[in-house]
């Protein structure tokens, strides 16, 4: 009776040892992620994925996030499809392997899964214009169209998103739509850089050069962009030969 006692107590004390240590080293991972110490939170997280008997969807996003700051694409796409075996709810895991996929050379891929991921966050104005610059590269104009439309419903007050809705038009010689899109970033933003001459080359087409510059909008709020630029793409440019293109 003694000895199964003692055995018990000593299954016990192993036991909260092992949850202790566990606790410690997650704690130590997220401390070194704050701490932009990301080479140490990596090792610790993906320690943690292959040990811990609860894995959390947090450990797989955050690892993604690091793998994407170290521009580290092939960790980046096994991390996000191992995390999605395991939830395959987290639109942040499907734009992390689309955004692999991308920076691997594989568009079409990467376009599947950046879809998959908007249905799951249809609202996100970044994904939006994201995979509006994916469908520009790949020429497909009213499918780029569509998208960055769709970031400026969510994100009406964005330059970069009007800007680039305005190029789409207007590499579809839609130069009528193009120019309205540029003047609603004119009265946002009138120093945004480039945009003073796609309104004159636009109107210039149209053979309305000599209209008058709209307003701005006093003190305009800006939409910033999270985690990864903001991207703008340039009207002038063949979409494969577009340099912002390739900073996705």
């Amino acid at each position: 009776m003694y000895n199964k006692i003692l055995i018990n107590i000593l299954f016990l004390s192993l036991s909260f040892s092992s949850l202790y240590s566990q606790a410690s080293n997650i704690e130590r991972a997220y401390r070194f992620y704050r701490n932009k110490s990301y080479v140490k939170a990596a090792e610790m997280f993906e320690y943690e994925i292959v040990n811990s008997p609860v894995l959390k969807i947090e450990y797989f996003e955050i690892l993604g996030s690091i793998y994407m700051m170290r521009n580290d694409y092939d960790n980046l796409l096994r991390i996000s499809r191992n995390g999605i075996l395991v939830n395959r709810h987290s639109s942040k895991l499907y734009f992390q392997k689309g955004y692999a996929l991308y920076k691997l050379g594989k568009t079409n891929e990467s376009i599947l899964a950046v879809k998959k991921s908007l249905t799951l966050h249809p609202t996100s104005s970044y994904m939006h214009n994201f995979i509006g610059l994916l469908y520009l590269r790949e020429e497909d104009y009213k499918q780029a169209e569509s998208s960055f439309l769709k970031a400026t419903i969510y994100s009406p007050s964005s330059v970069v998103y009007l800007i680039n809705l305005g190029a789409a038009y207007e590499r579809q010689s839609n130069y009528t739509d193009a120019l309205q899109s540029y003047e609603k970033s004119y009265k946002i933003n009138p120093k945004h850089k480039g945009l003073a001459e796609s309104l004159r080359r636009v109107r210039k087409i149209l053979g309305d050069d000599n209209l008058v510059t709209p307003a701005p909008v006093s003190q305009p709020k800006i939409v910033e962009q999270q985690n990864i630029e903001e991207q703008q793409i340039n009207p002038t440019q063949n979409s494969t030969n577009t340099n912002t293109l390739n900073k996705i």
